[in-house]
């Protein structure tokens, strides 16, 4: 009985009132006992209501501060927190129970995920044969159908898969690239694109690169194509990507550019990215980069262009590509002091016979704000393949860049020394029992700042034969290196990673 409830008998005994419809009994004919029961009641309610008003309310009923007097807390600090939980001598919340068998889930999965780690870096050897032949590894696994889990067939597949630089994504060791092949020659076609990045996937790739300019937008327009393909029809989950691409200029005829239409300003990064999504079929894209670096406008501006797109989640971390080792130091001071986010990855060209500024300019970079590096050109526009010969008077294969632009043929100077520096790589190659494409791939795979490599085949042949450099990691021996750095310097090259 309540508090009211009492009261409000109280009242109807002493008036002789009683409800509609109630029978009507006078006071005096209301017997002793019937009150003083009544009135034991009313005390026992107000005792009650009196001992409830000294006790504090609950935490879930006590009243917060004003919106205006309470503190403002950052992210992971612990100024404030007594003020947060009511002040001084406030009661905290209460802490929930722990659950055992979330906890127990959650090491479980850690523990697969490091097996799969180890395992990952025991494996020295990668069986490759022809796709769809009686001998391919990725049919007789049952992945013929399906791409298997997070849809990327693992059995066989060889891939490694790295950090990229001090992020928490993860990119397979080799990549595949867009540039100078997507819309060109056996690339030229939606089926033949979506071919070879189907065949990656089921390798194991996840990193696919592209830019807004190649091929005037339409290398974009391909890889959007195969995307959409690999995820409607062969169930391969957009997540299991990682596409990147990146903004400079527009895809623009050169005579139609108006002063927008190139460089790194917050208008060109915002409205570049957006058109490139468009063409990509995406919502967003794991990575953009800067293509280049653009001296008209504060890198302050396009820092913060970068942080805009991502904050809007058209993209994920942002990167550069052929920037300076000052530009990107700056770049890190400038988002450190602003409280942003920083490029996270470098995109350079990156090979035997373009070391420099990888193994030296970059190091500050790479060691002190710990950014990825993501090697384009690997085989330095096929010459490290060995197929032009060795003083370049060889006709170029069919199909190949070199035949497509037969006025690379005539240069001499750098590109004749270029071909005698692949001829002399040839023995240490021999020794390893691989093909010159192979060595010259996995060589920039044995540098540990290289988070990927991209390659550029326009094959599939070339796609098995490339991915075999995967093997030769461990190979790469003292010995084999200083030989290799013998036969650089002998021929005038970098030969010596520092």
């Amino acid at each position: 009985m309540t508090r009211g409830t009492v009261l409000l008998l109280l009242a109807l005994v002493a008036s002789g009132a009683a409800p509609p419809g109630a029978t009507v009994v006078g006071a005096d004919s209301v017997s002793n006992g019937v009150a003083s029961a009544a009135a034991a009641a009313a005390a026992q309610v107000q005792a009650q209501a009196q001992a409830q008003e000294q006790q504090p309310p609950p935490p879930q009923q006590q009243q917060q501060k004003p919106a205006a007097e309470m503190p403002v807390v950052e992210w992971g600090s612990d100024v404030g927190v007594e003020a947060q939980h009511g002040g001084e001598g406030g009661a905290a919340p209460p802490i929930p129970p722990v659950n055992h068998e979330a906890l127990n889930e959650h090491e479980a999965m850690l523990q697969l995920l490091r097996e799969q780690a180890q395992a990952a870096r025991q494996q020295t050897d990668i069986t490759v044969a022809p796709l769809g032949g009686d001998g391919d590894p990725l049919l007789s696994s049952g992945c013929a159908g399906a791409l298997g889990v997070s849809g990327i067939c693992q059995a066989n597949a060889g891939m490694q898969y790295r950090s990229m630089g001090r992020t928490g994504l993860k990119i397979s060791a080799l990549g595949f690239g867009a540039w100078a092949t997507f819309g060109r020659g056996t690339l030229a076609s939606a089926d033949a694109v979506y071919g070879m990045m189907r065949y990656c996937v089921r390798r194991g790739v996840n990193f696919f690169d592209n830019a807004e300019l190649w091929h005037g937008g339409e290398a974009e327009r391909l890889m959007g194509g195969a995307l959409a393909r690999l995820v409607n029809e062969d169930g391969v989950p957009r997540e299991a990507l990682v596409v990147a691409t990146k903004i400079f200029q527009t895809t623009t005829r050169r005579d139609a550019r108006g002063p927008n239409d190139i460089g790194l300003s917050r208008k060109r990064i915002v409205e570049g990215l957006r058109a490139s999504l468009r063409r990509l079929r995406l919502d967003y894209v794991d990575v953009v980069f800067a293509h280049r670096p653009d001296p008209t406008t504060p890198i302050e501006e396009t820092v913060r262009a970068m942080n805009h797109v991502i904050d809007r989640g058209w993209a994920y971390y942002w990167g550069t590509s052929e920037w300076s080792p000052d530009q990107l130091l700056k770049a890190h001071a400038i988002a450190k002091a602003r409280g942003l986010i920083g490029p996270a990855v470098e995109q350079p060209q990156y090979s035997l016979l373009w070391r420099d500024r990888v193994e030296r300019e970059y190091a500050p970079a790479v060691e002190e704000h710990g950014m990825g590096l993501t090697a384009w050109s690997p085989l330095a526009s096929g010459i490290l393949t060995g197929k032009y010969g060795a003083d370049g008077g060889a006709a170029p294969p069919p199909g190949s860049r070199m035949a497509a632009r037969p006025e690379l043929m005539e240069r001499t100077g750098k590109w004749r020394r270029a071909l005698r520096t692949t001829e002399a790589l040839r023995p240490i190659a021999a020794k390893l029992n691989c093909s010159l494409a192979q060595f010259a791939i996995a060589w920039t795979l044995h540098n540990p700042a290289v988070s990927s490599t991209l390659l550029g085949a326009t094959s599939i042949a070339q796609l098995e034969e490339n991915f075999g450099a995967l093997a030769l990691l461990p190979r790469f021996t003292d010995e084999v290196v200083q030989q290799l750095d013998e036969t650089l310097c002998g021929l005038g090259h970098v030969c010596r990673m520092n």
